[in-house]
């Protein structure tokens, strides 16, 4: 007795585990494009996204992270430095090319110091300022 050929069967499982495999990738990949330079700090939280950001400009910065801890101390990306060297390196810098601040401020920071900081850069002509927060993507 002779059985008739059985039908081919295309099998899903290795199809659906190659399609998690790269969705994982990616994004693990995207998590690592985010500039995330200076120091670790607890972020304070704004409750809601916001729609755009100036990072999604398609145009060739430079990307300088001005982060203040809890202590109030002041880093420029990972360097420790002071209000006044802050300040000198800024005006070094405004002959160079284009560059955006992210700044980062912990919390628990002295609020002032954050504003002195964000009119130094508005004084040495840097109007490309980002201030780094959580948000939670509730609306409020």
């Amino acid at each position: 007795m002779i059985l008739p050929p059985k039908k081919a069967r295309s099998e899903m499982l290795p199809l659906m585990d190659m399609i998690f495999l790269l969705m994982v990738t990616f994004i693990f990949m995207m998590l690592q494009m985010r500039p995330d330079g200076g120091i670790p700090v607890e972020l304070p939280d704004i409750g809601e996204a916001p729609p755009s950001s100036p990072l999604d400009n398609k145009e060739k910065v430079e990307m300088v992270t001005i982060s203040i801890d809890k202590d109030n101390k002041i880093f420029i990306d990972k360097d420790e430095t002071s209000i006044d060297q802050l300040i000198s390196q800024l005006q070094d810098m405004s002959s160079e090319t284009k560059k955006s601040f992210i700044l980062k401020g912990d919390k628990a920071a002295d609020y002032g110091q954050v504003i002195q900081i964000f009119n130094s850069l508005r004084v040495n002509g840097f109007t490309d300022v980002i201030f780094d927060v959580n948000s939670s993507g509730k609306k409020k």
